[in-house]
């Protein structure tokens, strides 16, 4: 195991490699604290409550299709380079929210709810919005589970 640690530190002192390091840290953190925001303040309040869910637009146009995927190539690089900044120096989350806020992919809605289901990033992300100017966001209820107590009265199933 030492060998392979000596070979990557080796690797990663390397000037060119440094340079890259600094750069996309530099790059990520300005795309994260402007994008996120941005971002942030245009969704509307009942964004995770309503009940009409916002289709993807569909792009008829070789332009438009040109623009998703060179956003949705962004989005999956700035993903890739959160995900090492977790380990390396930079943005990690951030970065990562921004790279998912950026694509378009089936499901990304309830990655976005899953997300925002943390209570600390959702309290962040409503402080963000608050001091733009706009109002919290909503996110679903959830039923509270059933305690035990509760169960305990409940209605004895029936083995046949």
């Amino acid at each position: 195991m030492l060998p392979i640690l000596n070979s990557v530190l080796e690797w990663a002192s390397r000037p060119a490699v440094l340079t890259t390091l600094f750069a996309s840290s530099s790059v990520s953190l300005v795309a994260s604290v402007i994008a996120l925001p941005w971002y942030l303040k245009r969704l509307p309040p009942d964004y995770f409550v309503s009940a009409t869910t916002q289709r993807v637009r569909t792009t008829r146009t070789l332009s438009g299709s040109a623009f998703v995927i060179a956003k949705n190539v962004v989005g999956a690089l700035l993903v890739t380079a959160g995900v090492a900044m977790l380990v390396l120096p930079g943005q990690g989350i951030a970065t990562i929210v921004v790279g998912v806020l950026m694509m378009q992919f089936p499901g990304k809605r309830r990655l976005e709810r899953r997300l925002l289901s943390i209570p600390p990033l959702l309290r962040a992300v409503n402080a963000m919005r608050v001091r733009s100017g706009q109002p919290e966001l909503q996110m679903p209820v959830k039923a509270p589970p059933l305690s035990l107590a509760a169960s305990a009265h409940a209605e004895p199933h029936s083995v046949r």
